[in-house]
Parts: C-alpha cells; sequence; structure tokens
C-alpha cells in the first residue's frame, strides 16, 4: 500500500477538510473504492478460489431478485437497467429451463426472462420450492 499524507485522501489524495483527527478518506465513495480495490488486490495475490467467486455472484444475483420481488408475486415486471445497476450480473444463474420458445433463467428458486423494451420478468417457481 502506499503511504499516504495524514492530511490527504488515501483514495483521490484530496486535501482533507474538517471531521475526525484519524480521517482518511474524503467521502464514502472514496472509501468503498478504496477498500474495493484493496479486496481485489488481496483475492488476486491469495488466489481466491473461482469458484467462490461464482458462488457469491449467484448470491447477490439472489439477493437482487428478493429485493425486487420481496413478496414472491408472480409475474413482476422490472426495468432490467434498475436491477443491473445494482449490482446483477445476468451471466450468472442456477438453472435454467425452456417454456413457450422464452429461456427462463433462476437463482435458485426465483427466476427471471427478457421482456422487450428493456424490462424482465420476475416469479417464483413453484416447482423449486416443493423440493
Amino acid at each position: 500500500m502506499p503511504i499516504f499524507d495524514a492530511g490527504h485522501c488515501h483514495y483521490c489524495n484530496r486535501e482533507l477538510f474538517g471531521g475526525r483527527s484519524d480521517k482518511r478518506f474524503c467521502s464514502d465513495i472514496c472509501r468503498n473504492a478504496f477498500n474495493r480495490e484493496r479486496r481485489k488486490d488481496e483475492a488476486r495475490l491469495f488466489g481466491e478460489d473461482v469458484r467462490e467467486q461464482i458462488l457469491k455472484t449467484i448470491k447477490k444475483n439472489y439477493a437482487l431478485l428478493l429485493k425486487f420481488n420481496p413478496m414472491g408475486e408472480s409475474f413482476r415486471i422490472v426495468d432490467r437497467q434498475a436491477i443491473y445497476l445494482k449490482g446483477f450480473n445476468f451471466r450468472y444463474f442456477t438453472s435454467c429451463k425452456k417454456v413457450d420458445n422464452d429461456l427462463i433463467y433462476f437463482c435458485f428458486d426465483y427466476g427471471w426472462r427478457d421482456l422487450e423494451y428493456g424490462l424482465i420478468e420476475l416469479f417464483v417457481d413453484e416447482d423449486q420450492l416443493m423440493k
């Protein structure tokens, strides 16, 4: 890690004003970016297992599906861009099935399918809930 002047942000190197005497970052954005880069570097250095990264992504996708469909409604329509901006990665899922020429993707029991106009349809697969 680089050595920083105590009066400057550890991420963007801007001068720090006010706040605590041991303040290291000028904003939450810089603190989060700094920590994200540090974790990436550590993962690269220590060879974090690819399977762990994939599982972490699938779990995040599942949590976002729950957040965007908290009541487990069938046929809930959501803006694809909105869920993507929250960190959803459409390339990672646990299963998929074809229904009427549509591919439906699942993260465990919550699923989605692409619709027109940048929308996706969210729902819960009742069959997978019974397993």
